[in-house]
C-alpha cells in the first residue's frame, strides 16, 4: 500500500495554479500591448551587448535579444568575465555558448583578465573596463550599447562598473548611442503579474517583450547554466519580469 501525505499536494498545486496564472496573465497583456519603441528611434546594427558574467545574457537581457533575433537583427556579446568566482570558468564558458545559440546571438568575446574577476566585493578598473569595451566596439563596428544601468539590477559591483565604463566610453565616443536596462524595485522585479501590468501602461522609450513562440526560450536559454542552477534560480526562471520583458533607458 502506498502512503501519501494530502498536505504534501497543496503547495505543489499551488505553485502550479500561480505558474499558470502569471503566464496567463502574460499572454493577455502581451496580445494587447506590444514591443515599444518611440518612433524617433531606430535600432541600428551590429548592437553589442556587454555582461559581467556567463548567465547575465539570459537571466536579465532575453526578451530583449529574443525581440532582435525575431527582427533579424545582428546582437554580439561581449562577457567581462569567465565566472570563474567559484572556480567553474571552464564550465561556465561552455554553458555561455550553449545558451548564445538559443538566444540568437551572433558573435561571443569572453574576456580572462585577472583585473577583472567574477566577484562581488572587487571595483573593476574603469580604464581596464573601458579598454574591452572600446576594442569590442571597434572591431565589431558596434552601433549601439546595450548593458545596465547604474544600479545594475542586482547591485552587484561588477555589473555597475560596466555601467561607469560604458558612460565614460560613450562621453568619449561621440558616435556610439547607448541604452541601459532599467533597475526594478524588488518586489517589481519578481512579481511577474503586477510588473506586467504596470510596464504596459507606463513603458518607457523602449520596452521589449519575448515574443509569443519563444515565450519559453528564455528559460531554455537560462536551463544551458547548469552550474548555476540552486533551488532559488528555478524560482527566478519562473517569476521575475526579466525572463518576460526588459525596459531601456536611453543613454545618448
Amino acid at each position: 500500500m502506498e502512503l501519501t501525505n494530502p498536505g504534501s499536494e497543496v503547495p505543489i498545486y499551488w505553485v502550479s495554479v500561480l505558474i499558470c496564472g502569471c503566464i496567463i496573465v502574460y499572454v493577455i497583456l502581451r496580445a494587447v500591448y506590444k514591443t515599444k519603441m518611440s518612433k524617433e528611434w531606430r535600432i541600428n546594427e551590429p548592437i553589442l551587448l556587454i555582461t559581467a558574467h556567463p548567465d547575465d545574457e539570459c537571466m536579465f537581457f532575453a526578451p530583449f535579444l529574443l525581440s532582435m533575433k525575431a527582427m533579424k537583427v545582428k546582437v554580439d556579446l561581449l562577457c567581462l568575465s569567465r565566472g570563474d568566482y567559484y572556480g567553474s570558468g571552464e564550465q561556465r564558458l561552455q554553458e555561455l555558448h550553449n545558451s548564445v545559440r538559443v538566444l540568437g546571438i551572433n558573435r561571443v568575446k569572453v574576456v580572462n583578465d585577472p583585473l577583472l574577476p567574477d566577484d562581488p566585493s572587487v571595483a573593476w578598473p574603469l580604464d581596464k573596463t573601458t579598454k574591452y569595451i572600446r576594442s569590442a566596439a571597434k572591431e565589431w563596428q558596434s552601433k549601439l550599447l546595450v548593458t545596465f544601468d547604474s544600479y545594475g539590477v542586482s547591485g552587484h559591483k561588477n555589473h555597475r562598473q560596466i555601467y561607469a565604463a560604458v558612460r565614460e566610453f560613450c562621453a568619449l565616443e561621440k558616435y556610439f548611442k547607448a541604452v541601459m536596462l532599467r533597475s526594478h524595485f524588488t518586489v517589481l522585479k519578481y512579481c511577474l503579474p503586477l510588473s506586467l501590468f504596470l510596464t504596459c501602461f507606463h513603458s518607457p522609450v523602449l520596452t521589449f517583450y519575448s515574443p509569443f513562440w519563444s515565450i519559453f526560450s528564455a528559460h531554455k536559454a537560462m536551463l544551458q547554466h547548469r552550474s548555476q542552477l540552486v533551488w532559488f534560480r528555478y524560482l527566478y526562471i519562473v517569476f521575475s519580469f526579466y525572463m518576460y520583458g526588459n525596459t531601456f533607458k536611453v543613454f545618448r
